[in-house]
């Protein structure tokens, strides 16, 4: 009698090889998010970020709100961190965009006047939820420090891969103004926060830069508003200077340049824009660009 084979092994085999298949992780949709920072993580496009801002994002002037949220000092703290995170993955999301597809990024509607992202009421929403803070707090380096810090960081590379433009129109002009408002609260803050001893001067290195980077952004889109210091506007003026963060970073032995490229892509013959885009340089044209 010829004796069986004895199952051990293969039962083990076939464990092993259901262990080793991959586990398909569920894709939930972003309008399914129970959370800001869920909300977040689920984001790839502009669009998504737009309304995250819209469902999730709420500022101490909105009507109706909780007695909670105005009061305690942890739920402001909440609001700039998820603010600050959500302009960071925005321009993360700009950056993506463009360099996978520069074309069709062109063609973006958030390039339009009419419905132009920095002009939507949206974007404002982000950017002034990391830029007010709670009434009588201070701000703290480790804290609200590193919250203007992404957000100024996103606003650069979002500048870079969509030039901001001044609209023509009123309602527009007047988002446009405010948008210009809580970057300079975002700018005056850092130059507070990073300037003292307990902060690192590669932290204040980095915002400098995002700083003037963004800064040369929007004075190109002004044009004649523009001057050496900020823009001008009726009834005062916008400042974005930083003369702490200049001191701090003044015995370094270099400078780093905040417009040495051209960030400019004119139409080719074959190109279906119909005006050259003052724009971030793709990976393709970087190379041209430092010759």
């Amino acid at each position: 009698n010829g004796k069986r084979k004895p199952q051990g092994n293969a039962d083990r085999r076939r464990k092993n090889s259901q262990k080793q298949s991959p586990i398909q992780k569920k894709i939930v949709p972003i309008h399914e998010a129970n959370s800001v920072g869920e909300a977040i993580q689920l984001a790839k496009s502009i669009s998504d970020h737009l309304y995250i801002a819209e469902k999730f994002i709420w500022l101490p002037t909105d009507d109706n709100l909780a007695p909670h949220l105005r009061t305690q000092l942890v739920h402001h703290e909440k609001r700039r961190r998820w603010g600050s995170q959500l302009l960071e993955s925005l321009g993360q999301a700009a950056l993506d965009e463009w360099e996978n597809n520069p074309q069709e990024m062109l063609k973006s509607p958030w390039l339009e006047e009419e419905e132009h992202i920095w002009t939507d009421a949206r974007f404002l929403r982000m950017v002034s939820s990391v830029s007010q803070p709670m009434t009588d707090s201070i701000d703290r380096p480790d804290k609200e420090g590193i919250y203007i810090s992404q957000a100024l960081k996103g606003l650069h590379v979002l500048s870079g891969c969509i030039a901001p433009v001044a609209p023509n129109s009123p309602p527009a002009l007047e988002a446009w103004i405010d948008v210009h408002r809580c970057i300079s609260e975002l700018i005056h803050s850092a130059d507070k926060l990073f300037t003292t001893q307990n902060t690192l001067l590669k932290d204040a290195v980095e915002v400098r830069w995002a700083i003037r980077g963004l800064v040369a952004r929007l004075q190109m889109a002004n044009n004649g508003l523009s001057y050496a210091e900020g823009i001008a506007i009726e009834g005062g003026k916008i400042l974005y200077t930083t003369p702490n963060l200049n001191a701090r970073t003044n015995n370094l032995p270099f400078d780093i340049l905040h417009h040495c490229l051209p960030w400019q892509i004119n139409p080719t013959a074959n190109d279906s824009t119909s005006s050259y885009y003052l724009g971030y340089p793709t990976k393709e044209l970087l190379s041209d660009f430092i010759k």
